[in-house]
């Protein structure tokens, strides 16, 4: 294929028209606005608040923000909920299970303190929640699971359903699934 000015024009304005295709469809009047549940409240899924958030930081972008736009926007508002007035952590969100214990403000704060403000919800969440479990157990607790984020995200469950930790987090046993025939087939 010989590369000419009329292909690499339609290259150039390929390129250029994805971020707008990439807009368009996070407003697209047909489709609705859609909450970027999964992305858009990381760490916080059980912040009832999210929901509201997300679509109010659509509006007041006058419904031209990006789908990352209104994941930071969600994100920001989310954490400041969390970390409330004067950078009190929520309990719900960042002492789940341990709604009583002590340090969990010191512990929220610290997470913040360290992230310089950059972190996710999600990210101060399971900072919080390591320190308040302990890096002994977490580490102890993590090491059957491919990906530390998924293993806190499951701790983090467990705590906010005040379930046991090393009963919650037992990954289930795959050899037990299979039946494993009292006696050899025959041939």
């Amino acid at each position: 294929m010989k590369f000419t000015p009329v292909i690499a024009a339609g290259l150039v304005a390929f390129a250029t028209a994805q971020p707008a295709r990439d807009a368009r469809v996070a407003r697209t009047p047909d489709t609705g606005f859609t909450v970027f549940v999964d992305e858009g409240c990381a760490g916080f899924q059980g912040n009832p608040k999210c929901k509201e958030y997300a679509e109010k930081c659509y509006k007041d972008s006058k419904n031209l923000a990006t789908k990352q736009q209104v994941i930071d926007c969600t994100q920001a508002k989310l954490k400041a909920d969390a970390l409330g007035p004067g950078g009190a952590p929520s309990k719900e969100q960042l002492c789940a299970g341990y709604l009583d214990h002590p340090k969990c403000r010191e512990f929220a704060q610290a997470c913040d303190g360290e992230s310089k403000g950059r972190w996710t919800g999600r990210k101060v969440v399971h900072c919080t929640q390591r320190k308040l479990v302990g890096p002994d157990l977490v580490a102890e607790l993590c090491v059957p699971w491919e990906n530390e984020e998924d293993c806190l995200d499951q701790i983090t469950d467990c705590n906010t359903n005040g379930k046991v930790l090393t009963d919650c987090m037992a990954l289930p046993d795959l050899y037990s699934i299979v039946d494993i025939p009292a006696q050899p087939a025959q041939s």
